[in-house]
């Protein structure tokens, strides 16, 4: 994550079981959106994995992360460095 053009790497680390989220950023991505937005993120979607509803909170916090990055970080090229894909575990 942390080898990216300009930092611009972010992982969604989710633990159904601990009902745990956390949201890691890279250096480029951390410079320009405050760990305040990302806490607020987690903590809505904490809240609805605790509801059991992880697929709802899944969905609005990729859609939420996504609003972020696309305020501060537009498009500018087709190239994806880092793999968009879920991975359980």
């Amino acid at each position: 994550m942390h080898h990216t053009e300009g930092g611009l790497g972010v992982l969604i680390f989710v633990s159904e079981l601990e009902r745990y989220v956390e949201i890691l950023a890279d250096r480029g991505v951390a410079e320009q959106i405050p760990n305040e937005t990302w806490a607020l993120i987690v903590q809505r979607f904490t809240q609805k994995v605790g509801q059991g509803e992880v697929d709802v909170g899944f969905d609005q916090c990729l859609q939420a992360v996504g609003a972020e990055l696309s305020a501060k970080f537009p498009i500018t090229a087709a190239k994806n460095e880092l793999p968009n894909h879920l991975v359980l575990i």
